[in-house]
């Protein structure tokens, strides 16, 4: 079972729709297309060819313009339905049942009332679930608020790993999608000439990159645009807490700027990333990109709780150091059941 807290599966790998859910007007507002780094062209190969075999990833075609030093190089590429369908896909093929809306609150060992392993108690809003293991994905800020208060924050506290998580970094940037009607296309088409810009700091401060959404995912759905704004930009109006109203009138008077003669959307979406990338990955030792969390001293078995995600792996906030975590952590789920007894 995952749990989400948002109403769609994805997280970064968010897709915003305009109209019906199914809707081929959408936009991907969070990464834009997976890259394939050439010294990891074997990693993953498995999921690369089941994604390629549902027809779900494609190569990016079309120019991109300006360039980002922490893209190096490799093949990108993208999913006409939106990179939230990659997500769903891969949970649905592996039979996992995602409950959205549902965030978890607290977190408590608990034990069998009839003398059995203790298990792992989850709270959500609405009530709670008992679980034999939990891997929680969220960004680390988030993961140590949900520990916090509870008994695997004091663990978590008395290890060694406590310092290293609290000092991770992420980025925080804005995500602004505009759905045009269909009668818009050949006049975007001729003002736009690129699938994705990397907008510079002397072209506008707020803006960084610009995607002609519809055109890069190659869809028939109407057209589309999604900008992000710069990390700065975002990080201060964030921490100013301004209203998001302001900050959409803010980027789209850039956006203007930089695309004069842009026709007026039928909808503009703003959706704040205030953990966008992680800025350096987590340190680990001998290879882990996962992290077991156990007290320093106990009596008896604890259930499993492992920690991951993106900071997890040197890989950071690609497509490949996501999953490369969540391999470990699963790995390191099942090897802890089995040195449970609860698996053989």
């Amino acid at each position: 079972v995952v749990w989400e807290a948002l109403l769609d599966v994805g997280g970064r790998m968010r897709t915003e729709r305009h109209g019906a859910r199914d809707s081929l007007s959408l936009t991907d507002s969070g990464a834009q297309y997976v890259t394939r780094l050439p010294m990891s062209s074997q990693l993953h190969d498995d999921v690369y060819a089941q994604l390629h075999a549902a027809q779900l990833l494609k190569p990016l075609v079309g120019t991109v313009e300006g360039k980002r030093a922490a893209d190096g190089g490799g093949d990108n590429l993208v999913c006409e339905r939106g990179l939230g369908t990659l997500v769903a896909y891969l949970l649905e093929s592996a039979g996992v049942e995602a409950i959205c809306g549902r965030r978890a609150c607290a977190i408590h060992v608990v034990k069998s009332s009839d003398g059995g392993r203790p298990r792992w108690r989850v709270e959500h809003e609405h009530g709670a679930d008992v679980f034999d293991a939990v891997v929680l994905t969220q960004p680390v800020p988030q993961q140590l608020r949900l520990l916090s208060g509870c008994g695997p924050g004091a663990w978590l506290a008395e290890s060694e790993m406590y310092a290293k998580l609290r000092a991770v970094e992420y980025s925080a940037r804005y995500a602004m999608s505009l759905f045009f009607s269909e009668r818009h296309r050949q006049e975007l088409d001729a003002l736009v000439p690129y699938v994705a810009k990397y907008v510079s700091r002397e072209e506008d401060n707020r803006l960084v990159f610009v995607s002609y959404d519809s055109a890069k995912r190659q869809t028939r759905g109407a057209p589309s645009l999604l900008v992000h704004s710069s990390v700065p930009f975002g990080l201060a109006r964030m921490r100013a807490k301004v209203p998001t109203a302001t900050v959409e009138a803010e980027l789209l008077e850039s956006l203007w700027r930089v695309l004069p003669g842009l026709p007026q959307p039928l909808s503009v979406l703003v959706h704040p990333w205030e953990y966008s990338q992680v800025r350096y990955p987590l340190e680990m030792d001998n290879g882990a990109t996962s992290f077991l969390l156990q007290p320093a001293l106990t009596q008896g078995a604890v259930p499993p709780l492992v920690l991951c995600g993106d900071a997890f792996s040197p890989l950071g906030s690609r497509f490949d150091g996501c999953i490369q975590s969540g391999d470990h952590a699963a790995t390191t789920v099942i090897e802890a059941l089995h040195a449970s007894g609860q698996l053989v």
